[in-house]
């Protein structure tokens, strides 16, 4: 724990700080993560896999100024917008959704019409052939485009000693795809 705290304390605060939690655990264990991601190591944002339990979910939305997403269901977007509308209306703001860009069509679609107004953090690099439109049903009503998390493509972008340049090259390269 104190390491992952000094290494927090390394990142620019420019830097958005963003912690992935598994919370399927009950409400005071889901506050507890909460707690500790967005007081202790004051994270800008949490993707969490709440599993659909509202004492986890509200527990992350309680907190203001930060935003969770949630995993939304890829297979089965319509019982996503479900428990994500009813949220929607209760904690405008407090968080986004996880989405899927290789199921752009089925998901994202969907979820976009549905929730125009909500964050999307989408899990990967859409392919180039549907880059653009995946970038635009990402986008919000209001013009928030989505987080890509691309992390496992930069981490391990060389096996070798080469690995920080190579990280960077990578998200340079991503970065610049991103924004063509």
């Amino acid at each position: 724990m104190v390491a992952l705290e000094r290494i927090t304390r390394l990142i620019p605060s420019d830097v958005p700080l963003i912690f992935e939690i598994n919370c399927a655990e009950a409400g005071l264990t889901g506050d507890a993560y909460a707690r500790g991601v967005f007081a202790q190591f004051n994270a800008d944002a949490a993707v969490v896999w709440a599993y659909g339990r509202e004492d986890v979910m509200e527990a992350f939305m309680a907190h203001p100024g930060k935003l969770a997403f949630f995993h939304a269901p890829a297979e089965e977007p319509a019982y996503a917008y479900r428990w994500l509308s009813k949220w929607q209306k209760l904690f405008e703001g407090a968080f986004g959704v996880v989405a899927h860009p290789q199921q752009w069509q089925a998901n994202l679609q969907f979820l976009r019409q549905r929730l125009p107004t909500v964050p999307f953090l989408l899990q990967g690099m859409p392919d180039d052939a549907h880059l653009a439109e995946v970038m635009r049903l990402a986008t919000t009503s209001d013009g928030v485009r989505p987080v890509v998390c691309v992390g496992e493509s930069v981490i391990y972008a060389s096996r070798r000693m080469d690995f920080d340049e190579a990280a960077r090259k990578a998200a340079e390269s991503f970065r610049t795809r991103l924004q063509g």
